[in-house]
């Protein structure tokens, strides 16, 4: 999936890497992708693109994603004047606990199908 991703990123022409092979920062990315949603017609091929880049999860992302870099810098400091902090460890943190919900979901749908 990963390997699927990153094509998807390279596709739309946002770079996930820098050029010494490191991993760019999420606010760059997320900027870039940002900056490309914005410019798509709303439509299915809108939405399957957030959902091969971010899962399922990423529908909920639009409407930001659609105000491009600005909409998201100005997300950002809405969340800082409430005291929220957004950063790459609290991204990989609820990136983590979707996957977890979504595990527990699957599970949750075989033992219905068990009964």
């Amino acid at each position: 999936m990963v390997a699927e991703q990153a094509q998807a990123f390279a596709n739309i022409g946002v770079q996930v890497k820098n050029a010494d092979g490191s991993l760019r920062g999420i606010d760059a990315i997320l900027g870039d992708v940002a900056d490309v949603f914005q410019k798509m017609p709303d439509g299915i091929e809108k939405t399957a693109l957030v959902i091969k880049l971010f899962g399922k999860a990423g529908e909920e992302l639009l409407p930001f994603l659609n105000q491009g870099r600005e909409g998201l810098a100005a997300l950002r400091k809405e969340y800082e004047q409430l005291g929220i902090e957004i950063d790459e460890r609290t991204v990989k943190a609820m990136a983590k606990f979707d996957d977890q919900l979504e595990a527990l979901k699957a599970k949750g749908g075989t033992l219905t199908a068990q009964f």
